[in-house]
């Protein structure tokens, strides 16, 4: 059954839902289902006291301060009890130890992490460079964690990962990277196991584990992108579509590109969330010099061919502030093929913002 086109009721109620629209910059990313939780990092930066802490020989079940990052050591009223899974790991590795920090000045003392000597000397170069990165120092965080993406041990090579899958994806691709392809595809479905304990971590890593396959340059990686963006859009409900597209046009420029616009024109009609996915992963790469004229000009044709695309194009584009789309979406608009409110009103949205900011459409 054909749809009915828009009509001028529709434009009217789209034009006066804008005011109620958040601005294109707080659209979220489409690659995870969830705000990334602070990371080991992230709770010493908010804590002025952060302690190594083993089981207290007078009270085995429970933890006392052995020194001190910040704050003082000793019996600092630590109340979380020792676990059984803990203690025997801490009995037979007399050297490990546990982060702990509080909670703000004087609130609860909050266990971080397991610790071996590997990760404790991780943790304690962490420490003096807080007062840097409390002050600034984005860089130089991202990129220490970046190094670490290859080390041996399970739980700092986890925690690169969380602290990487807090960039934004142009912050990422600058970094020097060191990492291997074939490694982080092994843990797909499932990484690493962390280390003992209450903080397992249950937060999904793949998608940063994909894209930084993508960023890895290893050519033979193109094939477990591929597979892997196939089998997302095949699987209901599945939110990693996004990032196997931008891996894959990361690492293979054109042809990756050839394969996500095809996905999206194909005869098989996407359903809308891996559809705005593919079109988030298009906005990101027309963003750099190398992809961005080839993506506006095949975005273009795209919309002429999927106008049901208009409301994504529109939202995830104009989160980055890309006007490139203007004369296509407007063309859209004028021969009634935007067949729904909602994809009116992003359109309707994103050209007025395009007005504001000055841009003229450009020619397609």
């Amino acid at each position: 059954m054909t749809r009915p086109h828009c009509s001028r009721p529709l434009l009217a109620a789209a034009l006066g839902a804008l005011c109620l629209l958040p601005s294109p910059a707080a659209l979220a990313c489409a690659f995870h289902n969830y705000a990334p939780s602070d990371t080991v990092v992230d709770r010493m930066l908010g804590s002025s006291q952060v302690v190594f802490a083993r089981p207290d020989p007078a009270r085995p079940a429970r933890y006392i301060a052995v020194t001190a990052l910040s704050g003082p050591s000793g019996d600092v009223g630590i109340e979380e009890p020792v676990d059984p899974q803990t203690a025997q790991k801490l009995a037979d590795h007399p050297q490990d130890s546990v982060l702990f920090a509080r909670d703000g000045d004087y609130g609860p003392w909050v266990r971080l992490t397991y610790l071996d000597p590997a990760y404790r000397e991780v943790i304690e170069r962490i420490a003096t460079r807080l007062e840097d990165w409390q002050m600034g120092g984005d860089e130089d965080r991202a990129q220490m964690f970046a190094g670490l993406l290859d080390h041996p041990n399970a739980a700092l090579h986890r925690l690169a990962l969380t602290e990487l899958d807090l960039l934004p994806y142009d912050r990422l691709r600058r970094l020097d990277l060191s990492l291997s392809a074939p490694m982080l595809a092994a843990e797909l479905g499932g990484g690493p196991e962390p280390q003992p304990g209450p903080e397992a971590d249950p937060l999904d890593l793949d998608p940063i584990r994909v894209l930084l396959i993508g960023l890895s340059g290893d050519p033979d990686a193109r094939q477990v992108l591929r597979d892997g963006l196939t089998r997302s859009l095949a699987t209901p409900g599945s939110l990693i579509a996004g990032a196997y597209a931008t891996a894959l046009i990361e690492l293979t420029g054109a042809d990756g590109l050839a394969e996500v616009a095809a996905q999206l024109t194909g005869p098989a009609p996407l359903a809308a969330q891996p559809r705005e996915m593919l079109t988030e992963a298009l906005a990101i790469h027309a963003q750099t010099a190398e992809m961005g004229p080839a993506i506006h000009a095949r975005m273009a044709v795209i919309l002429d061919q999927q106008p049901d695309l208009a409301g994504a194009v529109a939202r995830q584009f104009g989160s980055r502030y890309d006007w490139s789309q203007v004369a296509t979406l407007q063309r859209l608009m004028q021969h009634k093929r935007l067949r729904s409110a909602p994809e009116l009103i992003s359109v309707v949205q994103y050209l007025t913002y395009a007005q504001e900011a000055g841009d003229p459409a450009p020619s397609q």
